[in-house]
């Protein structure tokens, strides 16, 4: 059996650190393995001042190499609510039937791309 496979969208500066690290900590104690996506590989920096290395470009997330996708929030997530590659991808992996989640203030990027009609969030 695969290894299960997220990627975590964070936006390039003000994610919330532990949205992520304490999500990532406890997904990798379950065997999950994750990846970092942001706008641009270069280190991605926490509202809290966390600096985590980002491992790909949003753009280059494939529902294909993925079992599920989390948006981080955090002041900085903002930047995807109406970022048409954010919202894509979104729908991508829910037509995929794969894990499509959102944090704190992204749930935001879920609503906008149409995912939250009908359901409670």
């Amino acid at each position: 059996m695969a290894v299960p496979k997220v990627a975590f969208v964070v936006a390039q500066h003000g994610f919330r650190d532990e949205e992520l690290l304490q999500t990532r900590e406890v997904l990798s104690r379950r065997g999950v393995q994750s990846l970092v996506a942001s706008e641009t590989r270069q280190a991605a920096v926490g509202k809290f001042g966390a600096t985590v290395t980002v491992d790909l470009t949003l753009p280059e997330i494939t529902v294909g190499n993925f079992d599920g996708i989390i948006f981080v929030g955090g002041p900085g997530a903002e930047t995807f609510f109406a970022k048409r590659t954010a919202l894509k991808r979104a729908q991508q992996f829910a037509l995929a039937g794969k894990v499509v989640a959102a944090i704190c203030t992204a749930p935001a990027i879920l609503a906008n791309a149409g995912l939250l009609m009908g359901k409670r969030a």
